[in-house]
């Protein structure tokens, strides 16, 4: 087995579970050759893993498999550790059940969630905007106007949030002056 670049580890799954059987180029072990079907995985960091199914039947001997590895991009790379996987999906969760509580005008369970959102990632402009929306939303302009500001220190080029910011302050929008 070989693979652009060189150097993969090659994983390959045996009745119990996946196990490591060198890396590329690679001459499968003559204690694997005797499977009916092959499921390899390789594997290199800072690229995309590749699953490879072949059954026995379909294969010579001396076949020779290649694959060419993908790079990650930044964010699929960040997202492949598990811990941070775990975190962004915690933060959709999150959103998606203040979102959920603030169309059932549920607005004091979606304040608490979105300040304990805040509170436990503080740059998150999603998170400000969302107490905001909860502030708003229960006719405290001021808190409201408050965490949109401070969302917007987060993400400056936030159009949506400077154009409430500037209605809340009674400041005509851009198009009207």
């Amino acid at each position: 087995m070989n693979s652009d670049p060189k150097g993969a580890k090659v994983l390959l799954k045996t009745d119990k579970d996946y196990v490591e059987v060198g890396v590329t180029p690679l001459t499968l072990p003559d204690e694997y050759k005797n499977l009916n079907q092959y499921q390899f995985i390789v594997v290199k960091d800072g690229y995309q893993p590749q699953s490879i199914v072949m059954e026995k039947r379909m294969v010579s001997a001396d076949a020779d498999v290649f694959t060419k590895l993908e790079k990650f991009s930044p964010v699929e790379a960040q997202l492949s550790d598990p811990k941070v996987k775990s975190e962004v999906q915690k933060v959709s969760r999150t959103v998606a059940s203040i979102q959920s509580d603030l169309i059932k005008r549920n607005y004091a369970s979606a304040e608490g969630m979105a300040k304990e959102l805040v509170g436990e990632y503080p740059y998150f402009a999603v998170g400000w905007n969302l107490l905001g929306n909860s502030y708003y939303l229960q006719n405290r302009q001021g808190e409201a106007l408050s965490a949109y500001k401070k969302a917007l220190q987060f993400e400056p080029d936030n159009l949506e949030t400077k154009k409430l910011i500037e209605t809340m302050e009674g400041i005509p929008p851009k198009g009207d002056r």
